[in-house]
């Protein structure tokens, strides 16, 4: 029997989820699924784990490399995958049973349901039932699902292996903030029918959701001028029409003013002081704008971007020091 789907699965210090992870996947095990394993040069037992289940089973696919991050790690398992349909699961998360008898051979891109743990609760996760076989609505369709978190990572979602080697997509391993946004904007480009289910067939588990990303992060400028930059050149490179590229262009410039007020908030995490946050924030707003793409602008965003274009750092780190003292 043929691969139908590749489910891959980087895996770095997760010996607490790892068994559950795999479990929840290899209770649905079939011949036409298979199962690729990369251990991302992990120093606890999670690799031990992987030689268990890999003894057990002969659907696994079993990288052991140095840490090179989870790009790297998720490149080297697209790079020996075999299946008609790629799917995504993080190893602290879990899978629902009947993931594998979802799939649509008539659409490009499935996206289905979620929910994320929180204490003892499920808590469901926004989704969307919705089924579209023209590219320009698909197109607006996948606007509608990146703008209300349904497409920022790769997970929850099912992906032709076939687009995504003929385009050469691939996770980009020099970003370590928004690269999983970056693939599914550029596989997103391809995409001429898409289908969106709101059963829940994949649990996001926040247990293990390490500190580092509560901590200051003094290149989050940096990283994500860098990743809308690379967005734009990948649409702008796509052969893809000219009303479909006003989409994406329309989204990522969107994102590229929700992001200049992130990182904004984020210099209240260093040791600046105001007048030095206040410098920095008139930079952040004069670096975003020059890369936005202002004509692809909806009138429904503009009033979103016009204090970063109009570089108003002292009201934009006012307000956002009213909201973080209100929601402490």
């Amino acid at each position: 029997m043929s691969i139908e789907f590749s489910v891959i699965i980087p895996v770095y210090n997760s010996e607490k989820t790892l068994r559950r992870c795999l479990d929840s996947i290899f209770s649905q095990l079939n011949d036409s699924v298979e199962i690729v394993i990369v251990n991302d040069g992990s120093s606890d037992s999670s690799a031990k784990i992987c030689e268990e289940y890999l003894c057990r089973y002969n659907k696994i696919k079993f990288i052991n490399q140095p840490n090179g991050g989870v790009s790297s790690a998720r490149n080297a398992a697209l790079d020996v995958a075999c299946g008609k349909w790629i799917v995504f699961v993080d190893a602290d998360d879990y899978v629902n049973e009947g993931l594998f008898s979802i799939s649509d051979d008539t659409v490009d891109l499935l996206v289905f349901g979620a929910s994320r743990t929180e204490g003892n609760s499920l808590i469901t996760l926004k989704s969307l039932s919705v089924f579209e076989d023209d590219a320009y609505k698909s197109a607006k369709i996948i606007d509608y699902m990146f703008r209300n978190k349904m497409m920022n990572g790769p997970v929850r979602k099912m992906f032709r292996r076939e687009i995504i080697e003929r385009n050469n997509i691939r996770f980009d391993e020099k970003l370590y903030i928004g690269e999983d946004t970056l693939f599914v904007l550029e596989y997103s480009l391809y995409v001429n029918s898409v289908k969106s289910i709101t059963d829940i067939y994949y649990v996001v588990c926040t247990e293990n959701m390490e500190s580092p990303s509560r901590r200051y992060r003094n290149d989050l400028t940096e990283q994500m001028l860098r990743l809308r930059l690379k967005q734009n050149h990948c649409i702008m490179e796509a052969d893809i029409s000219d009303n479909i590229k006003e989409v994406f262009y329309s989204n990522v410039t969107y994102f590229t003013y929700r992001t200049a007020y992130v990182c904004i908030a984020e210099l209240r995490r260093g040791d600046k002081t105001l007048v030095e946050r206040i410098k920095e924030a008139r930079m952040i707003c004069r670096s975003f704008s020059e890369i936005s793409m202002d004509k692809f602008l909806r009138i429904r965003d503009y009033f979103l971007s016009l204090p970063i274009r109009l570089k108003f750092a002292v009201l934009i780190t006012a307000l956002l020091d009213v909201k973080a003292s209100i929601t402490k």
